[in-house]
């Protein structure tokens, strides 16, 4: 692969412009390409290039710490991303400016060295810089597609200075665009359609909730079953006294129900302002006679609908842009930190839902039938609305069952199927009947969702809600007040939690997480430049005595170095270059042997057999240099070269 002139400087300047390192990648680009200039280069040995390669490893270590630093959890790999090719700039400066045209990249442990095939680091450094440019959140421009072509296209397409033009071939670029397309084409057919539906539509489901529905305007049958195949950790809550359990945390409430989905209609919003010291008034008027912290892992840019206990009224020290209360009671929030930490007081026999709306009476039609006939057949129907609820309650407690697993309709809809022939199902099955068999009777009944909270953690002395204590049950409006009704039986997952030893790890490590997040967000601009300047020095630090140990060799002294290069007994390779430049074609002192073969391949005769003895030559020099065999190996290849070329 050809890299010309001024191509490494460019891509590098290309790339700092994009991802904020201005200065840094111009004086890196003038250092690179400032090798073409400069005559001088250095005599690395294998275990110089593994002590850079250590070096690279310290660089890439700080980088990653510096990224977690610097960003929310979900931009951490991509900001990684983006510095990548700052980790391989101190082996591409040892490439350019030492006597060979590849590097060894390696480890050492104490006494132990680990190191692979030499390699030349410039095509992982372009690499590097596409996936950083790629990794850059920024929108794509004209700027931004010329640069990844400029980055790409050279060395494929581009042919050597001293070669002749006609080289330049344009089945090149074919390759280059129809090789990656027809891969991709491939690794979806033989990857199979059905998965990968499956992983587009789990997919879309995550983004939906991540993106669209992060503020639950609406739900659908189904989306609280998916989420209980989770279960980490979402809430935790430090409660002032102990809590009358369980404890639950309400979300949103819905009030019209479309085939499976319930929809919160009239979802116009009130703006809340904050007062002093981050409080916000979310209900009523002044503080609750209770209250307890809450630690809330919010959606995307830190936005989403808060899990309230019943009676909230004012939330204190909330770091939030903006909070909005929805005409149905749901409490949402922008802009706020990834961990949502703050204290809430509530009153927890108080409500302060909407008064009931025509809504709240509303039976789809395709369901009226088969809820009427149910509370017919079953006298659900009471004398008043506190009968009602009791017969319903007791309907559902002696006769059904929870499962997550449920089996096909055979019924005229799932509500059929549920309430007259599985009677098994999770609880927004529960929920969904027993809010319209309440309305059949006249009583004005939501949809709620949010968690039920139960599990204590020792190790976090809190209670927690995982993913899967995301619940659903009814608010119904009863002599004259909204009460909560939960018609679900008891499950596993909601009711003594038993975590195994793979849960427990995964708590444990979840738990260090939210301390981290409690630490970063107080980190300083300063702190963090501090880190950065002081890895640079050290790395520059060390750079320096790795390259001040070696020998160089400087224009003047051209002869000398020739001489000293050529007394080398090992390898057959010193005696065929002294040969040639004797018939006239010398290698420079600033050329690798891969550059000088490929500069003159028109003078070398098997030039493939050639290229073969400059890699045995290449892996003793920097990989195994007491390999016999393999030393013996590249003397025998080079005699056959040497006979096959009439080489004299």
């Amino acid at each position: 692969m050809y890299f010309p002139p001024l191509y490494i400087g460019s891509i590098t300047v290309f790339w700092g412009f994009y991802a904020g390192w201005e200065f840094f990648s111009v004086a890196a680009a003038l250092c690179f390409e400032a090798s073409f200039l400069i005559r001088t280069r250095f005599d690395l040995k294998k275990e110089d290039f593994i002590r850079i390669s250590d070096l690279s490893s310290v660089f890439m270590i700080v980088l990653l710490v510096w990224s977690i630093i610097k960003n929310e959890p979900h931009r951490i790999f991509l900001s990684f991303l983006s510095t990548l090719p700052a980790v391989f700039m101190p082996l591409l400066f040892a490439q350019l400016y030492s006597t060979s045209d590849c590097v060894v990249i390696g480890t050492k442990v104490g006494r132990n060295v680990h190191s692979h095939m030499p390699i030349d680091i410039r095509k992982l450094y372009v690499f590097s810089i596409v996936l950083g440019m790629t990794s850059i959140s920024r929108e794509i421009d004209a700027l931004y597609i010329a640069s990844l072509f400029m980055t790409v296209l050279p060395p494929f397409v581009l042919p050597p200075l001293d070669k002749p033009s006609s080289r330049f071939d344009r089945k090149r670029l074919a390759a280059l665009v129809l090789i990656p397309l027809t891969a991709l084409v491939a690794a979806l057919v033989i990857g199979g359609n059905y998965t990968f539906q499956r992983m587009m539509m789990n997919w879309y489901r995550d983004w939906t909730a991540e993106n669209v529905n992060q503020f639950k305007t609406t739900t659908s049958i189904g989306d609280i079953g998916y989420l209980k195949q989770s279960n980490r950790i979402e809430i935790r809550l430090y409660p002032e006294t102990s809590p009358e359990l369980p404890i639950y945390l309400k979300q949103a409430d819905y009030n019209k129900l479309i085939n499976n989905t319930w929809f919160s209609r009239f979802r116009r919003s009130t703006q809340i302002f904050p007062e002093d010291n981050k409080e916000w008034q979310l209900f009523g008027e002044g503080y609750g006679s209770e209250s307890m912290e809450l630690s809330i892992k919010m959606k995307r840019n830190g936005a989403g609908v808060l899990p309230l206990p019943q009676g909230s009224k004012r939330a204190k020290n909330m770091d939030v842009a903006g909070v909005n209360r929805g005409a149905l009671g749901a409490v949402t929030v922008n802009e706020g930190p990834d961990i949502l930490d703050f204290e809430i007081t509530f009153d927890k026999n108080e409500h302060f839902e909407a008064k009931p709306n025509y809504l709240d009476y509303d039976i789809p039609a395709g369901e009226r039938e088969v809820i009427y006939n149910v509370m017919e057949k079953n006298g659900l129907f009471g004398k008043t609305d506190k009968e009602t609820l009791d017969n319903i309650e007791r309907f559902f407690r002696l006769g059904f069952s929870y499962t997550l697993i449920l089996s096909g309709r055979n019924g005229d809809s799932y509500l059929d199927d549920f309430l007259n022939n599985s009677k098994s199902g999770h609880c927004e099955y529960f929920a969904t009947a027993t809010a319209l068999m309440l309305r059949s009777a006249g009583i004005p009944a939501r949809y709620s969702i949010g968690y039920l909270v139960e599990e204590y953690s020792d190790i976090e002395e809190a209670f927690i809600a995982r993913k899967n204590d995301a619940h659903a049950w009814v608010t119904a409006y009863i002599d004259g007040e909204w009460i909560t009704v939960d018609t679900t039986p008891g499950t596993p997952e909601s009711r003594g939690f038993l975590a195994s030893l793979s849960t427990r790890v995964s708590d444990f490590f979840d738990w260090l997480n939210m301390k981290y997040e409690n630490f970063r967000r107080q980190k300083s601009e300063e702190i963090n430049n501090a880190l950065i300047i002081s890895a640079t020095a050290l790395i520059l630090l060390l750079m320096v005595r790795v390259f001040i140990r070696r020998r160089h060799f400087k224009k003047d002294d051209r002869d000398k170095k020739t001489q000293k290069s050529f007394e080398q007994p090992d390898s057959p390779i010193y005696g065929i270059l002294k040969k040639f430049e004797e018939k006239g074609v010398p290698r420079h002192e600033n050329e690798t042997l891969r550059i000088w073969a490929e500069k003159n391949a028109d003078s070398i005769k098997n030039i493939n057999e050639f290229r073969e003895l400059i890699k045995i030559h290449e892996e003793l020099r920097f990989n195994d240099p007491d390999n016999g065999a393999l030393r013996r190996e590249l003397q025998i290849k080079a005699r056959r070269w040497a006979v096959k070329s009439e080489f004299e």
